[in-house]
């Protein structure tokens, strides 16, 4: 009886009206903030950043959808700390995409748009948790697992539900635009130290995989698409900085991955009417660019040192090889176990020191832990994702740039699973999948 009650006064209550107790309870609590604020500093540092994002989180939850992928990025940095003491800011806004997803599906009754791709990831995720049952290392593998399944697969399932447009994807592009900002300006600023570039204390790697996703966001979506002038001038101002970070942060593995995935959606593009003299032209500037920065003097020594190690001196890379021998490792439990594998984050069991958690290669990863069951599942959901795009890109022409940056954003994603991270780390993949699944099914067209 009582939610029965609870429920017909929810569908009394119209939309606009929950927007604006929402809007109410915010300033509430930057009321109570303030007043605390005269007792303790930390709040104070809230104050200045709370009106700003609260109002963002509420008005647009695409832009929170980039902050939670990106959240990791600025917990190391010394100036935030008093933020950071307060919680874990990835656990902050994944909290903040679960109510949405709440606010959304609940109140407002809207609807996930099923999918194969969704389908198929549930059992995969399944399998994953599955593995916890053989695993030698299981503390290890709970912990892995668990932050897959609901940290990582978060990331997933929340553009089903707030992906219903065009608009809300360009929006998505704005926020990690503005991201990727930030930590370059940052960045630059450590110019002429002579150490390698990083955004808010955060790893070269890290910042790299964010930083390159703007860029391909510049590149197809701007300087490829129907916008105006000023616009493309800016976003090529935009990008050559961007890409001087890149590569002064050392960041090896992302660079590469980058120039790839670049030169495969190129590929792609190039194959449409009306794309192939402006993408030939566009392709060349960008290696203008790479070989201007690379000629430069700008390039931190330290960056250059490990450029040089890759090239010339690949026997005294000691990270490189610490990765050669824990592949090797996973490729042994494959070969031991090969339909099955040895069980969620086993791979821990048999190396030793942190590099050797697990193999910085995602098929290995899946190879050795859930064996030919968890890999093929794996690679049918990126693969149907990937035919998704193609299938769009073959049929559509209004959204193209869109589409094309979606495109060189999963194969940015998938080749760097290949070379670093593990499977709850390479929460960008899964961003990227859902995301790119819920642009094809915007307006009902899904692509079968």
């Amino acid at each position: 009886m009582a939610g029965r009650i609870l429920r017909i006064s929810l569908q009394r209550i119209t939309h606009p009206t929950l927007d604006a107790v929402l809007v109410v309870i915010l300033l509430a609590l930057l009321v109570g903030m303030g007043i605390v604020s005269a007792y303790d500093s930390r709040i104070s540092f809230l104050l200045v950043v709370a009106p700003p994002l609260g109002l963002a989180l509420i008005a647009w939850p695409e832009m929170t959808l980039g902050l939670y992928a990106n959240a990791g990025l600025f917990k190391a940095d010394p100036r935030l700390s008093s933020l950071a003491r307060l919680g874990d800011m990835t656990l902050f806004f994944g909290a903040v995409l679960a109510a949405t997803l709440a606010y959304r599906l609940i109140i407002r009754r809207k609807r996930i748009a099923w999918s194969q791709e969704l389908g198929i990831t549930l059992i995969f995720s399944s399998v994953v948790l599955l593995g916890l049952l053989q695993t030698p290392a299981y503390t290890y593998g709970q912990d892995k697992a668990f932050r897959f399944v609901l940290l990582t697969l978060l990331a997933f399932f929340t553009p089903y539900v707030i992906i219903k447009s065009y608009r809300s994807i360009w929006i998505f592009f704005g926020g990690w635009l503005s991201l990727a900002g930030i930590l370059t300006l940052d960045a630059l600023s450590r110019l002429g130290t002579g150490q390698r570039l990083s955004g808010f204390s955060g790893t070269g790697i890290g910042m790299s995989r964010t930083v390159g996703i703007a860029i391909i966001i510049l590149f197809f979506g701007v300087l490829m698409g129907r916008t105006a002038k000023i616009w493309q001038i800016l976003a090529g101002f935009g990008l050559s900085l961007m890409m001087l970070v890149m590569v002064g942060s050392g960041s090896r593995g992302p660079l590469l991955m980058l120039i790839v995935s670049i030169l495969l959606t190129f590929g792609v593009s190039i194959l449409k009417p009306g794309h192939r003299l402006r993408s030939i032209l566009i392709v060349n500037v960008l290696a203008a660019v790479v070989l201007g920065i690379f000629s430069s003097g700008l390039i931190p020594t330290a960056s250059m040192a490990r450029f040089n190690t890759l090239a010339n001196d690949a026997d005294d890379d000691t990270s490189a090889q610490a990765r050669v021998q824990v592949m090797e490792v996973a490729w042994y439990l494959f070969t031991t176990s090969p339909i099955l594998g040895r069980g969620t984050g086993s791979v821990s069991a048999f190396g030793a020191g942190q590099e050797q958690v697990y193999p910085h290669n995602i098929l290995l990863e899946l190879a050795a832990e859930t064996g030919l069951v968890g890999l093929s599942l794996y690679l049918t959901i990126v693969g149907m994702v990937l035919w998704r795009l193609l299938c769009n890109l073959s049929k559509q022409t209004g959204h193209d740039a869109l589409n094309l940056t979606l495109l060189a954003m999963i194969l940015f994603a998938i080749l760097n699973a290949m070379v670093s991270g593990d499977l709850s780390d390479n929460r960008d993949l899964w961003l990227f999948a859902g995301l790119s699944v819920a642009a094809t099914q915007i307006n009902g067209e899904a692509i079968q």
